[in-house]
């Protein structure tokens, strides 16, 4: 009987998303891919959002390099089966995010401007735009661009706001408290 796994995260003083069960994640990452290799070829949307979380697991594990290769792959699958844009903007969304863990910047930044491209041009993605602002504030606050990122930050809020959600809402506050902080020891140097 598997019990149940802890996959809850905190988020650091610099913004980094850090697994409260680092065992558990790992368990959780390795019964996934086990399971994804048997669906993959029966449904490749569910394996996509499937191994789009373990890809996320595995940045907050710090295992960049397996995480890079699970957005390639995902990728990979999105075009040769002309996947729908939902499909394509999340899997950018998440791959971007780990490019800013492995401090390829102008490479996120690259995706996260065709991200909100895309939003924009595309109402029914209207509803991942407070996602796309969010980290794409987080790569303005990790390059210490903190005005840009406060800004950005406001903006998905607003968005997050209007959403409702309580756990959205609270990470947009952490990230708006920990960037004026950064802002205001900036101003006294």
């Amino acid at each position: 009987m598997i019990k149940n796994l802890d996959l809850s995260y905190s988020y650091s003083d610099d913004l980094k998303m850090i697994p409260n069960n680092v065992l558990d994640m790992s368990s959780f990452i390795e019964r996934e891919l086990a399971e994804i290799t048997q669906i993959q070829e029966k449904d490749y949307v569910q394996s996509c959002q499937r191994l789009g979380v373990v890809g996320n697991y595995l940045k907050m594990l710090g295992r960049l390099s397996e995480a890079h290769k699970i957005f390639e792959h995902i990728d990979d699958v999105i075009k040769i089966h002309n996947l729908d844009f939902k499909n394509h903007l999340v899997n950018q969304l998440r791959w971007a995010d780990v490019k800013c863990y492995d401090c390829e910047f102008t490479s996120a930044r690259s995706m996260f401007e065709e991200s909100l491209i895309l939003i924009n041009s595309n109402p029914s993605l209207s509803g991942y735009k407070d996602f796309a602002l969010q980290h794409f504030g987080k790569l303005f606050f990790d390059i210490k661009e903190y005005q840009n990122a406060l800004n950005f930050f406001n903006e998905a809020m607003e968005l997050r706001k209007l959403k409702k959600n309580e756990e959205l809402i609270q990470s947009t506050e952490f990230a708006i408290k920990i960037t004026l902080k950064k802002i205001v020891s900036q101003q006294k140097i």
